[in-house]
Formats: C-alpha cells, structure tokens, sequence
C-alpha cells in the first residue's frame, strides 16, 4: 500500500484548518500532532504555535 506524508509549515491551527479545507472529506486517515504539552490541575494540555512565532500570551489548548 502507497503512504504519503506531508509536512505542515507553519505549524498553526490556522495552516492545518486551510490544509484539511483544501481536501475531500476522508482524504487523510493519520494526522499527527507533534506538540508540546503540560499538566495542568491533572488536566492535559497541548500548545500549538500561533501565526506569530515567540507569542507567549496564548493560553494551552486543551486536547479535543
């Protein structure tokens, strides 16, 4: 079976929304995040980056 990969730059929740915006539905069937992360009050949390490298007010995103 043929794999593709496809690297995402910038690695931002926007970029990855126009990416899967410019696919059919079902087109990919792996995405993986590579992220850091913390926890928080026994919470999981991810940061992703933003539009603006070195932005440190964001909050973490929690995991969907």
């Amino acid at each position: 079976m043929p794999v593709n990969i496809e690297m995402l730059r910038p690695g931002t929740r926007e970029a990855l929304k126009k990416r899967l915006a410019m696919q059919k539905k079902g087109h990919y069937h792996i995405i993986h995040l590579d992220v850091h992360g913390e926890l928080r009050d026994n919470t999981p949390l991810i940061h992703l980056e933003t539009e603006q490298p070195n932005h440190t007010n964001e909050k973490p995103t929690p995991p969907p």
